[in-house]
């Protein structure tokens, strides 16, 4: 059982990596486990200290897992870490103050792995990282900045060649949770406004980026409730996927594996001391595709009108086809499948 652990998708070995977390309140984990998309293996025990709350992110340049920051029985820490696949190499580097709860992601673009934000002892941070496989470089920003916040959720979009950051915790003066989405280009962060449905403002949820869907997925976290939505992101514009998957929950981890087109999702906590450890995966489809060939185009229209005059409520076609994100089917969902069909190259 297992929360506020990390896990990445090592794509040159095609396995997933997970370091470290929670099995129950106040203990704290320093295992490696691998997963070779059927089967959990523990690796090498010699490593960072334990710890949960640290963020790690894969350089698929160098091909390294990259581990920075977190917090233990030891304190908080400061140290960067990189796994090969067979041992942990620390970096003794100069680079962010010790903290925890920050989010993490690498720009393949720009081969930088970006950090943000976290808290240390209640001062919360909103500075801007990024590791270069040597050292760390504190970025200087001009314009609009994210809030400071702990327990975001971050994300690379090589679509558009940006990094997303979406939610967080400020808890001052107390519990803030905040639903912001901005963008990091690699010099300047974009607040991006929201037009229609978007998540609830939470934290500890988490997101990956779907290259078959070319969409950030986002699950789970915390509202006040625990929750259980999938949202996913295209770039501009928030849709609430309704589809039956893991239970509600928060602090949990999400890797896309490449080489199978899935998200895979470990663990996490109800938020009433049950850590949990299931694994469960992802496999999106489109909306509007409805016969699930990867295209939305004339072969889909017919059952995208047979289930809107239905007005169908069955979860697979509301999965399909609720473009407007509010679990029915009705004529709000004919401009976006209308739009959908008409973008689609196919």
């Amino acid at each position: 059982n297992r929360a506020l652990h990390t896990m990445v998708y090592d794509a040159a070995r095609d396995r997933g990596v997970f370091f470290g977390g929670s099995p129950s309140q106040h203990r704290y984990q320093n295992d490696t486990w691998e997963l070779d998309q059927t089967t959990w293996s523990e690796r090498c025990a010699i490593g960072p200290l334990a710890r949960s709350f640290h963020a790690m992110a894969f350089d698929s340049f160098r091909n390294r897992s990259i581990l920075f920051g977190g917090g233990g029985s030891s304190g908080i820490f400061g140290d960067t870490w990189d796994w090969d696949g067979v041992q942990w190499t620390q970096h003794l580097v100069t680079g962010p103050t010790p903290r925890n709860s920050h989010v993490m992601a690498y720009d393949s673009a720009r081969d930088r792995i970006v950090v943000f934000g976290g808290a240390d002892f209640g001062t919360f941070f909103n500075e801007t990282w990024e590791w270069d496989g040597s050292s760390w470089t504190q970025m200087v920003i001009g314009g609009a900045i994210p809030d400071p916040r702990v327990a975001a959720a971050m994300a690379y979009n090589p679509m558009r060649g940006r990094v997303i950051l979406f939610g967080g915790a400020s808890f001052q003066p107390s519990n803030n949770y905040l639903g912001d989405t901005w963008e990091w280009d690699g010099s300047s962060w974009t607040q991006l406004a929201m037009s229609g449905a978007s998540p609830t403002p939470r934290y500890a949820h988490r997101m990956a980026f779907d290259s078959e869907l070319s969409r950030i997925v986002l699950f789970g976290g915390f509202d006040g409730s625990i929750l259980s939505d999938t949202w996913e992101w295209d770039g501009t514009t928030w849709v609430k996927r309704t589809v039956i998957g893991p239970t509600a929950r928060a602090s949990h981890a999400m890797a896309y594996d490449v080489a199978r087109a899935r998200i895979v999702l470990y663990g996490g906590d109800t938020a009433f001391g049950t850590f949990l450890n299931d694994t469960w995966e992802y496999h999106g489809v489109r909306l509007g595709d409805m016969n699930s060939d990867g295209n939305v185009n004339g072969l889909d229209i017919a059952l995208f009108v047979r289930d809107l005059l239905a007005n169908s409520m069955d979860p697979v076609d509301l999965y399909l086809s609720d473009f407007d994100s509010n679990a029915m089917l009705d004529e709000g969902d004919l401009s976006g499948f209308v739009s959908t069909l008409l973008a689609d190259p196919s």
